[in-house]
């Protein structure tokens, strides 16, 4: 083993200790979100004001199928959202969704895109089961029972209205 490995490797473990002490100041409970200031946010990142953020931390068990989130959406209140899942390294993982890849439940009877209901699966799998493709609304976390999801609703246009609206929902699978 080189010295370099050594703190390539010390260098993940310092960055998941601080990643685990700043997102249980933020998530007091597992697989529930929560608001994120942004003074708690720039301890661990640089956040934008121009943002607002939910974060969970989620803690699956091994026989668990995953997650279910739901939120609704109004695209008048934003310009774009996203909901991207981290491994307990804080590095993100594949998949992710957004306002532009992910099916909507319209709410609007007229057919006019106006609020609409969101529920993407986080799926866990076995441990020897290959990878799989997720379908629109999933993202596979793989035998990954541990991590972070960050929600993140860009440049609301009322922030109060907008996170009072949108905080999302954690149900099990």
């Amino acid at each position: 083993m080189t010295l370099a490995w050594f703190i390539y490797q010390l260098c993940f473990i310092l960055g998941r200790n601080g990643l685990q002490k700043y997102s249980r100041e933020v998530c007091p409970t597992e697989n529930q979100f929560f608001l994120a200031s942004l003074e708690q946010g720039s301890k661990g990142s640089q956040p934008s004001r121009l943002h607002e953020y939910f974060l969970m931390r989620y803690n699956l068990p091994n026989s668990s199928n995953g997650l279910k989130v739901s939120f609704p959406i109004d695209p008048t209140l934003q310009k774009y959202w996203s909901l991207v899942v981290y491994d307990s390294y804080g590095l993100p993982l594949p998949a992710y969704v957004n306002d532009e890849n992910v099916k909507k439940t319209i709410k609007s009877s007229d057919g006019e895109v106006g609020q609409y209901d969101v529920e993407v699966h986080l799926l866990t799998r076995p441990l020897k089961s290959p990878y799989s493709t997720p379908q629109v609304n999933e993202i596979d976390l793989g035998v990954l029972n541990r991590g972070y999801v960050l929600f993140r609703l860009v440049h609301p246009q009322n922030h109060n209205k907008a996170v009072e609206l949108s905080k999302p929902v954690v149900t099990k699978l």
